[in-house]
């Protein structure tokens, strides 16, 4: 958030994608309170990177959901409009992305530390299919079961994406 918000000797990114980059890391590490803040920004930014990633992981809470959509609609921006609707669809049909979302959850391997992980983006598109009631009845739970016996069958000598797997079990538990 520090740098984020060019806080404590950071210098504020420049680039539109690296604030994405730093709100997917605050989505998957940092919880509410970093949202807050970054929503409060989210409002009067006009980046097109950073609206992009931005809406994601807003539009993936409860809390500031509306606002992502409200800021979305009055960007006239191609790949937003296209974002806007594959979240609109995740919502109220993501059976029809069921491939697309057992790919997004397939754990990859890192190097720096040699680990499997989760994408960060996967997280808020995965909590956004959630909404969909047909689907979580279905294959919402089919999906997210094998993920995390993908994450925790990492073999010893590489590390676990605790943060991952702490997530999606988490989200098992919701109603």
């Amino acid at each position: 958030m520090d740098h984020f918000f060019g806080r404590n000797s950071f210098r504020v990114p420049h680039s539109g994608y690296v604030r994405g980059l730093i709100t997917l890391l605050c989505y998957k590490f940092g919880g509410q309170q970093p949202l807050k803040e970054i929503a409060k920004h989210y409002r009067g930014d006009n980046d097109i990177e950073f609206i992009r990633y931005g809406f994601c992981c807003l539009a993936g809470t409860d809390d500031f959901r509306e606002e992502a959509f409200q800021k979305a609609a009055i960007i006239e921006n191609m790949s937003i409009r296209r974002l806007e609707k594959l979240i609109h669809d995740l919502e109220e049909n993501a059976i029809e992305y069921k491939e697309f979302l057992s790919r997004l959850l397939k754990p990859r391997m890192r190097k720096f530390p040699t680990r499997f992980k989760l994408e960060a983006r996967a997280l808020p598109i995965f909590r956004i299919s959630r909404r969909d009631k047909n689907f979580k009845k279905q294959m919402w739970h089919e999906i997210v079961e094998e993920a995390l016996r993908n994450l925790k069958q990492t073999p010893e000598k590489l590390l676990q994406d605790e943060v991952s797997i702490d997530f999606l079990e988490r989200e098992v538990c919701k109603p």
